[in-house]
């Protein structure tokens, strides 16, 4: 089925072209979408918004899965012989594209959108704004060494615009290291190899080794794989607002552990 007919089956607009002629700019990694094999993202003109797939004439794309009623589909890309899956749908309020991961072979709307959901979550209660998950947790009571923050921005690593909780506390953790370094003079290259060898910081003892070869480096902290607990309402522009009458552990989908994300140019 053509690709343009499958989006229309769900309400949904595309434009595929050619990324060899696409200088656009990636607004997830700093560089030139032309650059990449495949670069999926979610525009707007004149007649609303619409999926604009950049893709190198090698790469092979076929939608496996269309479900009209929940307005989603599932894309599969084959790129230097290898696979990845895309739920591309409306989400409330806008268009919105998520990668599978590779763990999950899946071929039907259904079964990408139960890959998504975090292990953690599974088919507990919960609710759900975007790619975060918030599922109950009565027995939850911060300590006085916990302070409940206000208006708390809950992000991705990613980026993307924060969802903003009324109340929010984060618990356990290790506090790792991030370096503030100066781009200049620095390939793309080099700036791609050091943003993935401090994704997910650094510890102390690390970090002081790199601050004194690297003095011109500034060093900021925060917390890995921390808990973290919200109540209240929780708001985003591109979502409807959620209302959490008690505490409950926010769990993010599990697109981060997709290679594919790398394709993703649409930021939530």
């Amino acid at each position: 089925m053509a690709i343009e007919t499958s989006f229309g089956r769900i309400g949904a607009r595309v434009r595929v072209r050619a990324a060899a002629t696409t200088p656009s700019w990636d607004r997830r990694l700093g560089r030139s979408r032309r650059e990449r094999p495949i670069a999926i993202d979610v525009l707007r003109d004149r007649r609303g918004e619409f999926f604009d797939i950049d893709v190198r004439p090698d790469v092979e794309l076929e939608v496996l899965d269309a479900d009209a009623r929940a307005r989603h589909l599932l894309l599969l890309t084959r790129v230097d012989g290898e696979k990845a899956r895309f739920l591309c749908g409306h989400d409330e309020r806008h268009w919105f594209v998520a990668a599978i991961p590779e763990s999950r072979p899946v071929s039907t709307v259904e079964a990408a959108q139960d890959a998504l959901r975090p292990r953690a979550v599974g088919r507990t209660t919960y609710v759900r704004q975007g790619e975060w998950f918030f599922v109950p947790a009565p027995a939850f009571e911060p300590t006085r060494l916990e302070p409940i923050r206000r208006k708390e921005p809950i992000v991705r690593s990613g980026g993307g615009t924060p969802h903003i909780a009324a109340e929010a506390v984060r618990t356990g953790g290790t506090t790792v290291y991030l370096p503030q370094i100066p781009w200049t003079g620095l390939t793309e290259r080099q700036r791609d190899a050091l943003n993935r060898q401090f994704s997910r910081g650094v510890l102390e003892a690390r970090m002081r080794e790199l601050r004194k070869a690297n003095p011109r480096w500034r060093w900021i902290s925060m917390l890995r794989d921390p808990e973290l607990y919200v109540r209240g309402a929780i708001r985003h522009p591109d979502h409807a607002t959620v209302t959490l009458p008690g505490w409950h552990r926010v769990y993010l989908n599990t697109e981060s552990e997709a290679k594919a994300m790398a394709h993703v140019v649409f930021l939530d």
